[in-house]
């Protein structure tokens, strides 16, 4: 899609631009690995063009077969001329690609009409045209306008934006499973197709356009693509806070001098963090687990684990007391141990406890990506007290015996550490200033004060918490994707997301007027802005035909059969041929076969907030179950994968929350077999989820998603 934006699009000189930019968008071309070459002509969706020459042909006919009479431009021809004439005419028709834009009105195969057009032109056009003039089906070329201005006669005279849209066609054939999407779902798509889209996106990227109009522009594959190059530029930030998290970490492990700092020991301490994520990732794979974009955050999640249990048996051996420190270094790594094998124990298993209650959940993504985590913190504790355990011994091995820090071959003669890095400041600070400061009473009134104040305050603020979400919020500002679905729901307010009923092996001659039915109730509704429905059209086709009102009626199969095939080859219906499933081809000037499926195309207005969007999708299928087919039918859309998982997330919120710490106090007070510390241990995991949590999503506006 490409959304022109200017202070008035519709002049004579920003049309011609218009005119440019499709020509050159209509030239692309791209050459597969087979060595062929495919442009927008090869690869669109291309219906019959009753238009062009072939109007021409028709007019002339027309001025022999009723002389005198005044030729209209916007006749249905298959109503006009006798139907074996029309299908020879039909059968010799060129098809055209599918571009939903106002250059419709002119067409695009006559450039002299757009170098010779005017600024009145182009309004008196807007204003009269109701015709594709490729097509020869009506349209409603006003739609394409958005914050549109008329005169006092209701006569358009300016538009801030005009919208173009070019439908492109996915060949199932070529469709192998070796190229797909970026945005790690593993959809596979058309590879000469999302080729073409890749440079279509780059040329417009490159392209400029005459002062004072602007464009916009959009692909499928837009949104994997971005979220790719987002993912890829964000590994800079990965890879600086990896370095930073490792300064810390060599900090708190080693000493300010040349053998007790512990540089490889910090290094080979990280790597635990990736091998589990590694392991987690093979073994849950392996058994066949969906992967998906939240996956990514995993090693986020292990390397915080991991560096907490490093942290823990580090503070452990050095916490040994004197009668420990005289046993032997094997005996003295197992008195660490079994000091630290409890806190990293019961870390672990609580949060694998956590991980598996979360497994629970209906939302398929999420219960993999639980699991993936689960198996992440086993691996991680079983790498954390194997092989960081046996490298750390070894590591205070080389200490022992005077090898420096980075290069172990080298064995320091005669050292002794100097005073200074002696000294653990982060100890002392907590040992003698921390400690001591928050036991006295008036610190202890100040805290119960300050924890009951930020809990008051945080339970208003989760009671104030909302839930939404918008992939939208995915997208950098600065990208043009971005920019676009800002200006499109700026100007378009009522283009909100579209959906799509679908229909099974119903009895349609039976149950045709069931169809109609629903596409009325669905033009009702308050969440639906519109309903492209071919029931309406083959109605006042029919009728204007041979003078039958089908509305209503329940039809026998062979009427049905042959006016649906005279629909379907007519101007006003032969886009809708690929509405429809049949068992055989379609043939013309001959009944369709058995219709086997069908479906049509309906549009939400533009919907903002978790409630009302749910609501709109629940009534949209609330009114396909009334309507009480015999088959199969379902209304389906893109956006409601989202809308289903809001419809269910905060109740599996809850769930899981609570589960999670139910599951957290029986695994606490398994290991710790202590009730009084088990509660306090709860209570603190409820305090930091009600104000460190919830709280501060509500105060930052951050919603739940």
């Amino acid at each position: 899609m490409i959304l022109y934006s200017a202070e008035n699009v519709l002049t004579a000189d920003y049309v011609r631009e218009m005119y440019r930019i499709h020509n050159m968008v209509a030239s692309i071309q791209i050459t597969n690995s087979k060595g062929q070459r495919f442009n927008q002509s090869d690869l669109c969706a291309r219906v019959p063009a009753l238009g062009g020459k072939q109007r021409e042909e028709l007019l002339k006919l027309k001025a022999q077969l009723f002389p005198g009479r005044q030729l209209d431009l916007e006749v249905d021809w298959s109503l006009m001329v006798d139907k074996r004439i029309y299908y020879k005419f039909y059968s010799s028709m060129p098809t055209a690609c599918i571009d939903i834009s106002i250059l419709e009105m002119w067409g695009y195969s006559n450039a002299t009409v757009f170098a010779t057009l005017t600024d009145q032109d182009v309004i008196n056009a807007i204003n009269t045209i109701k015709l594709s003039a490729t097509f020869s089906y009506p349209m409603d070329f006003k739609d394409l306008l958005g914050e549109v201005t008329y005169n006092s006669s209701g006569q358009v005279v300016a538009a801030r934006t005009a919208l173009t849209h070019m439908v492109m066609q996915v060949t199932r054939a070529r469709i192998e499973g070796d190229v797909t999407n970026q945005a790690g779902l593993g959809e596979a798509v058309d590879p000469e197709l999302f080729a073409w889209e890749g440079e279509y996106l780059k040329f417009l990227g490159d392209v400029s356009v005459t002062d004072g109009l602007e464009f916009y522009y959009q692909a499928k594959r837009s949104f994997s693509e971005i979220s790719e190059s987002t993912i890829f530029g964000d590994v800079f930030y990965l890879a600086l806070g990896n370095a930073i998290l490792f300064i810390y970490v060599q900090l708190m492990l080693g000493k300010f001098n040349m053998v007790e700092n512990r540089p490889i020991l910090s290094i080979l301490g990280m790597l635990t963090t990736y091998l589990a994520v590694i392991m987690a990732y093979g073994l849950c794979s392996a058994v066949g687990l969906l992967y998906g974009p939240v996956h990514n955050i995993l090693p986020l999640l292990m390397i915080g684990l991991g560096v907490d249990d490093m942290f823990v048996i580090v503070q452990c051996w050095q916490n040994l007391d004197h009668q420990e420190r005289q046993l032997n270094l094997r005996k003295r790594m197992g008195q660490a141990l079994r000091h630290a094998g409890v806190a990293i124990t019961v870390t672990s298993m609580t949060d694998c406890g956590a991980f598996l209650i979360g497994a629970t959940t209906v939302l398929p993504a999420l219960r993999s990506f639980c699991i993936y985590a689960a198996v992440g913190v086993l691996t991680l504790y079983a790498f954390q007290a194997t092989f960081f355990v046996a490298w750390f011994t070894y590591d205070q091995r080389r200490v022992e015996e005077k090898r420096n820090g980075l290069f172990w071959c080298y064995k320091h003669k005669d050292w002794e550490p100097n005073k200074c890095s002696q000294v653990d400041l982060a100890s002392q600070f907590f040992d003698k200033v921390y400690a001591k400061v928050l036991l006295l009473k008036p610190t202890k009134v100040l805290v119960f004060l300050v924890t009951a104040g930020l809990l008051v305050v945080s339970i208003w603020g989760v009671m104030h918490l909302r839930q939404y979400f918008n992939p939208v919020l995915f997208i950098p500002h600065s990208s043009y994707l971005f920019q676009f679905l800002s200006k499109l729901m700026h100007f378009y307010p009522e283009a909100g997301e579209r959906g799509t009923v679908y229909f099974g092996e119903l009895n349609y001659p039976q149950e045709l007027y069931k169809i109609g039915a629903l596409g009325e109730a669905l033009e009702k509704s308050k969440g639906v802005a519109s309903v492209t429905s071919w029931y309406d059209l083959m109605v006042d086709y029919t009728r204007k035909d041979i003078g039958e009102d089908i509305r209503g009626k329940e039809l026998n199969e062979t009427f049905f059969q042959e006016i649906l095939s005279s629909f379907l080859f007519s101007p006003s219906g032969t886009r809708f041929q690929s509405y429809f499933h049949f068992d055989g081809n379609l043939t013309i000037a001959e009944p369709t076969p058995r219709v086997t499926a069908c479906k049509f195309d309906y549009q939400h207005k533009t919907i903002e907030g978790r409630n009302e969007q749910i609501a709109a999708m629940d009534e949209v299928k609330q009114l396909v179950s009334e309507a009480q087919f015999s088959d199969m039918a379902a209304a389906t859309s893109f956006i409601y994968s989202s809308w289903e998982t809001n419809k269910v997330i905060m109740e599996e919120l809850m769930r899981n929350l609570c589960l999670a710490m139910v599951a957290v106090f029986i695994m606490t007070l398994f290991l710790l077999a202590n009730l009084v510390a088990s509660l306090f241990v709860l209570i603190c995991v409820i305090l930091t989820l009600v104000s460190c949590v919830c709280c501060t999503r509500h105060f930052h506006d951050v919603n739940v998603t």
